[in-house]
This record gives C-alpha cells, structure tokens and sequence, in this order.
C-alpha cells in the first residue's frame, strides 16, 4: 500500500511540474508575441513660441508655417520614438499673425544671424518628464534642456531658448531697433527680451500585434 501511495504522489508531482512548465512557456510566448510599435503623427504638429517685450515681460506669441518632422517607424517605446525624431524649420515662414512684423523677423532678426534661413535639431535624450534637444541655430550647436509630459496619446514639450547662448545678440539688437516703438511700454521704456519660450504639442500612435 506505501509503494502504491509512494507511486500515486509521484505521478501527481510531474504531473503538476508539467502543467507549471508548459503555463509558464504559454505565458512568456504571449508576452514576446504582444509587441507595440509607436508612430509620430505628422499631421498632428501644433509648434508655439513666445516671445517678450516691455519692463513686465508681455509675451507675443507666434509660430511657423513650415516645419518639417521625421521620425523612426519601428519605435518599440516612447522614448525610442522620441529620441529618432528629427526636425526642421523654415525661419522665413514665421508667423506672428501680423505680417509687416513677420518680415521685419525674417529680415532682420533670422537674416542677421548665420546660415539661419533653417533652424534644424533633434531630441538626443529622452529621461522621465526631461529631455534633451541639439538644436542648431547661428551656426552654433547647443543642447537645450526640455520639459516633456505624456498624456494618453499626446505629447508635449516645453524649453526656454536664450539666444545669447547662440551668439544672437546683434540680431536681438537688430530686431528691437526697427520694432523700438512697437517695443515701449507704458513706462516709456523700450524693451525686446532675448529669450523665446517654445511649446510644442503632438500625438503618437501606437498598435499592438
């Protein structure tokens, strides 16, 4: 009778072993089988800056018409979207929603800094809520310190440019001379500050097989 119980117990032990091995193998096959791919939606690009005048830092805000985004197409995560997305902007399609403004930008603010007629970079690192863009204005590389937030499927990154970092300081000169009126407050103060905030909210995609 021990024997036969003896028996019985083993049977029951590889019987249990099996079912163990073969559920585990079941679930890490499923596991390696849901892979999900992240994508940029291109159409999706809402880009904002902000520039500031006067003693109390009133801020005008603005864009541009033509920004050119590439991205990887086999991301596997946010931050490898992230960190393959390169971009491109046309400084001569900036827009402030006031033209004759516009071309005094492009002219003399864009048009007095070097090989500027594109500012170009891209995100070299992805760490939390911060990040890293290299972005290359003036001839001048820089890396720019960056805020980014995830929410459902939007994505949205905020930074401070300062363009004394850039050696931008005739051009800063440059532009608040031909806009020193538009530049004065109501102290009689004409100030152009030289720091642009810049926002810029996008969607990703993502598809799971």
């Amino acid at each position: 009778m021990l024997k036969y119980l003896s028996f019985i117990a083993t049977i029951v032990f590889i019987s249990n072993a099996c079912t163990s091995t073969t559920k585990e193998s079941d679930d890490k096959s499923v596991e390696e089988d849901n892979v999900c791919i992240y994508k940029h939606d291109s159409e999706s690009l809402n880009f904002k800056w902000t520039a500031y005048k006067f003693t109390e830092k009133t801020g005008v805000p603005g864009t541009f018409n033509e920004i050119s985004v590439t991205a990887g197409e086999k991301a596997t995560s946010i931050e490898d979207l992230l960190t393959s997305v390169n971009f491109s902007i046309n400084t001569g399609s900036v827009n402030s929603n006031e033209p004759v403004r516009d071309a005094k930008i492009a002219q003399f603010f864009f048009g007095t800094m070097s090989n500027t007629e594109t500012i170009t970079g891209k995100i070299v690192n992805v760490d939390g809520e911060k990040a890293t863009i290299s972005l290359t204005i003036n001839e001048l590389t820089m890396d720019l310190p960056t805020i980014i937030k995830i929410s459902g499927d939007t994505i949205n990154l905020s930074a401070t440019v300062d363009f004394k970092e850039f050696g931008g300081e005739e051009a800063v000169a440059m532009l608040h001379q031909v806009c020193s009126e538009k530049h004065t407050g109501e102290d009689g103060k004409s100030i152009f500050w030289d720091v642009v905030d810049i926002n810029i909210q996008t969607l990703y995609k993502k598809s799971c097989n």
